[in-house]
């Protein structure tokens, strides 16, 4: 079971498949929301945001760098790649440098 905490100035901000329990309309409306709040210039400290998901595309819309992990089977934890993403903010799902990114 998870409970969610809430902190005033958190150092990180864990986002565990935050659009895996609703539709896919409503699942894109939220990432696009997100991604337009991460464009927005927030004043330092800004905390770090672990975002946790099987989705290519929310990861290539949301994050800077994306953490692909190996099979199970081959060892817990096993980084299989490290992807740079370079696309400018505000990213689209229907941008093609974003649709570029996720397909690397």
């Amino acid at each position: 079971m998870r409970s969610p905490a809430f902190a005033s100035q958190p150092d990180m901000v864990l986002l565990d498949e935050p659009c895996r329990a609703i539709d896919e309309l409503t699942a894109r409306r939220l990432r696009q929301l997100r991604a337009d709040a991460l464009a927005l210039r927030v004043a330092p400290p800004r905390p770090t945001r672990l975002l946790v998901t099987h989705n290519v595309m929310e990861a290539a819309l949301l994050a800077d760098c994306i953490v692909v992990l190996g099979r199970r089977g081959v060892a817990p934890a096993h980084v299989a790649a490290v992807v740079e993403i370079d696309c400018p903010r505000s990213r689209y799902p229907d941008d093609l440098r974003c649709s570029r990114c996720s397909a690397r």
